[in-house]
């Protein structure tokens, strides 16, 4: 019992630090919906990139990922190359020209720009009712995770429903308090102790396990179906997983908001550049203890799975040592959900309220913080239901964020790109992943890949088709983005001519 004390002391004594930062961060921040929202469009290099690598290093990337080691061997290696070597290009063709817009016209969400780039606003709130469908579901992994890992790291001293609520109000006191520039900060930290002991941790369990080479080794004399190149995946799953994980890391609205509060042009690219240095360094150690846990707790099945790291921890590390590892995984899990709460909360005040009522800044601020405690109390009883493994529910909401890709891509690229197109195309996308999802369509008629990738052509092909069959939109309403990317896309000019001409 004194272990488990110890373990629930140092956790508590983490959850008090992130909270000393949400406190300092509102003592620091601005009384103006931009910077609640959107931290005054100022962050820094090393925050923005720390920021949005602990907001993407989610429970998927702590359970998730893990789940499809265990399961699938080191096929897992290549579900997410994409994530982290074709990152930088699709956050540029995909947040770049939405953070120039957002710079010169002062939008802060995806919805915003569609509606004014379609001049529909109808357009804008179908993808913010589509965004929150997903994104509810999405900030329940948050919630599960902690639920699971607090009762499997305690031996059930802690039970699920308290685990999941630890996280639920540590976060939803710093979010309401500090609102971006609290979470961006607070994720800074979280990062960097889910970095550091990860990596530490993978190394003391592998040395407990007689290295790297014994466990590859007895990998290959006990479950040699896992040392395959591309593990237990077939070809075409395994190419839907890395087609798909390109255009994703873009498409989730909390990643995609946090590019918009970057500093600068420059600040933002250098973002771009590193991110895949960093994403590899935290996703790897997950992958490779799950495989050494299929040596230790072989035949996992079911929601068994998530718990694979958690009784990892246990099984290698010490009492104090526990705690520490606790807290980097609440870390991972925390900096996600805290991304998508503010993320919502952000689309209800601006794509909502805003457009039917004329808030000041101080309302804005308010509303934002109410949003965030009514999403965060629903993600939380949702969590108590708990309808599936983390991985079932990632992959829900995943596929139905990449069916929006089409229309976040035409909205910034296609001059002929018009409502009714993008209405037909999100609706499609909505259509299509409950019909694979929900078992409706036979797996056959994914053709042998995942259900994510022929949701993404059905929505393609759907925007293209009827975009031709309708009119276009006013050339006014065209010209006034385009003539904003005609000027800032000029060869040869330089960063600090760039950013002086967006903010212009």
């Amino acid at each position: 019992m004194g272990g488990i004390t110890t373990i629930i002391t140092t956790v508590i004594i983490y959850m008090l630090v992130v909270a000393a930062i949400g406190i300092y961060s509102f003592r620091v921040s601005k009384a103006t919906a931009e910077d609640y929202l959107i931290a005054g469009r100022s962050l820094g290099l090393f925050v923005l990139l720390i920021g949005i690598y602990a907001t993407n290093m989610s429970s998927f990337g702590i359970v998730g990922y893990p789940i499809i080691a265990y399961e699938q061997g080191i096929g897992a290696f290549g579900y997410a190359p994409a994530a982290m070597w074709l990152a930088p290009i699709a956050f540029y063709v995909f947040c770049h020209r939405s953070w120039i817009l957002g710079k010169r016209f002062g939008y802060m969400t995806p919805a915003e720009i569609l509606s004014e780039r379609t001049g529909s606003e109808l357009t804008g709130t179908v993808l913010f009712i589509i965004y929150a469908i997903y994104t509810v579901p999405y900030l329940m992994t948050g919630l599960v995770g902690g639920g699971v890992i607090f009762s499997s790291m305690t031996n059930g001293v802690v039970p699920y429903w308290l685990g999941a609520f630890i996280p639920y109000i540590v976060v939803l006191f710093y979010v309401m308090l500090g609102g971006m520039r609290g979470q961006m900060w607070t994720n800074v930290f979280q990062g960097c102790v889910f970095l550091f002991m990860m990596v530490v941790g993978t190394a003391i369990i592998f040395s407990k396990m007689g290295g790297t080479v014994h466990v590859f080794e007895t990998l290959r004399a006990e479950a040699p179906h896992l040392l395959q190149l591309k593990g237990n995946f077939d070809m075409r799953t395994w190419s839907s997983y890395v087609l798909i994980t390109f255009p994703a890391v873009a498409t989730y609205p909390w990643m995609y908001i946090r590019v918009m509060s970057s500093r600068s042009d420059k600040v933002m690219r250098q973002t771009f550049v590193l991110y895949p240095l960093i994403y590899v360094i935290g996703w790897l150690p997950p992958v490779l203890i799950a495989l050494a846990g299929v040596i230790v707790f072989p035949g996992l099945t079911g929601v068994a799975l998530d718990d694979i790291i958690p009784m990892m921890f246990t099984k290698f590390f010490p009492p104090w040592a526990l705690g520490f590892a606790l807290a980097a995984i609440l870390a991972a899990m925390m900096s996600t959900l805290d991304a998508q709460l503010l993320t919502l909360s952000t689309m209800l005040t601006r794509d909502i309220l805003v457009k039917k009522t004329d808030l000041t800044d101080k309302q804005q601020v308010l509303y934002g913080r109410i949003f965030v405690f009514v999403l965060a109390t629903i993600g939380y009883i949702l969590t108590l239901i708990r309808p599936g493994t983390i991985f079932q529910i990632f992959n829900f909401a995943a596929t139905g964020f990449i069916g929006l890709a089409p229309v976040l891509f035409a909205m910034l690229y296609w001059k002929r790109f018009n409502r009714y197109g993008a209405i037909a195309s999100m609706l499609a996308s909505v259509l299509s992943t409950w019909l694979y999802l929900g078992n409706i369509l036979p797996p056959e008629a994914a053709l042998g890949f995942i259900p994510m990738l022929p949701v993404l052509v059905i929505s393609a092909v759907v925007l293209v088709v009827v975009t031709y069959l309708t009119p276009p939109e006013k050339m006014e309403v065209t010209n006034r983005f385009f003539k904003v990317f005609e000027r800032v896309y000029t060869p040869f000019v330089n960063s600090k001519a760039r950013s002086k001409q967006v903010s212009g």
